[in-house]
């Protein structure tokens, strides 16, 4: 019996290997397709056309979405051109924009002084005024948002709490003073991560109509449940190379954790997250009017660029591989 599963794993781990080699070998043919980039005129091209590459953008960073892998590819880019202005943070977790620049703790700009700065890719509430007043015009803002339900989850996992403690206990459970005053660990915390007055968090009307306004005020959304495909819209919108988006991922999922129907109903009442779940559908909705899902050369796209992604993921990292394994047998 051991014979067979080990026989299957390397059978799997053989024919990874030999899809990985099938992209190599299809990227050899297709040189549109590999980085092209110019770091000294920061131009590349985007389906045969040339372009320039954005430099300028800014990273509404909401936890448990995804958002570290992102900040982490945004990062990545600024140390490969190293020409931006960077919002940093002086000290701490979070930046804090409550905080006047310079002072400790707080956030300051660099490595120019006495300029706008052109890149955050950090945790920041969203708060228009302070990147209207401290950022170049034409800013690109950038975030993520993810199902509440797969949020939670994911939330709970993270932070080490029992999901149905943390239901039961309600809102009790995972207050915390923040860097811009109350902050809430599972508690409409994608909203507030966008901004949104934790103190109207009774006020449903009010939070619909933040949910409606919120939404236009980002150029590029992603979707944790669409990372890959929501990564080729940013590389085609910002006319980037492959280069500048691929990563690996060390996630590790299970299977083993889940709700009762009554312990979702209860998660995504008015009394709960019911906000972040109204957040989601207007961020979906909008996700899927993009013209990009519309071309079928986009998903094919997605599709060359996610095969490797998972190749490397798998064959660097042994607790993945192990848990891919545990997953799908």
């Amino acid at each position: 019996m051991g014979f067979i599963r080990r026989a299957k794993r390397w059978g799997k781990l053989i024919f990874a290997g030999g899809i990985f080699i099938l992209i190599i070998a299809y990227y050899r043919l297709h040189p549109d397709f590999v980085s092209t980039d110019d770091t000294t005129s920061f131009t590349s091209y985007v389906n045969g056309k040339e372009c320039k590459k954005q430099l300028n953008f800014h990273l509404t960073k909401v936890e448990k979405t995804g958002s570290s892998t992102l900040a982490a590819i945004l990062s990545r880019f600024v140390l490969r051109h190293g020409k931006q202005n960077v919002m940093v943070m002086t000290i701490g977790g979070h930046l804090d924009v409550t905080k006047v620049q310079g002072q400790i703790p707080g956030w300051d700009i660099g490595p120019a002084s006495n300029r706008k700065a052109q890149v955050l890719a950090d945790h920041a509430r969203f708060k228009e005024s302070f990147i209207e007043e401290h950022f170049v015009p034409g800013i690109q803002r950038i975030t993520l948002v993810r199902e509440p339900v797969s949020w939670f989850l994911s939330a709970v996992r993270f932070w080490k709490q029992d999901a149905t403690s943390v239901l039961t206990n309600n809102l009790n459970m995972g207050l915390r003073n923040d860097y811009s005053g109350v902050k809430t660990l599972f508690h409409l915390s994608q909203l507030q991560w966008l901004g949104f007055d934790y103190d109207q968090r009774n006020d449903l009307e009010n939070i619909k109509k933040y949910v409606k306004n919120i939404v236009d005020k980002f150029d590029i959304i992603y979707l944790t449940d669409q990372f890959n495909p929501s990564l080729i819209i940013m590389k085609r919108k910002f006319c980037w190379d492959h280069g500048d988006i691929f990563y690996k991922s060390m996630e590790v999922y299970s299977k083993s954790h889940h709700l009762t129907p009554a312990e979702e109903e209860k998660l995504l009442s008015p009394d709960m997250n019911l906000g972040d779940k109204l957040l989601y559908e207007a961020f979906n909705k909008s996700w899927w009017k993009q013209p990009e899902v519309k071309d079928p050369d986009f998903w094919e796209e997605v599709g060359l660029v996610t095969i490797p992604i998972l190749l490397v993921t798998l064959l660097s990292c042994y607790s993945v591989i192990k848990s891919f394994y545990i997953a799908t047998n």
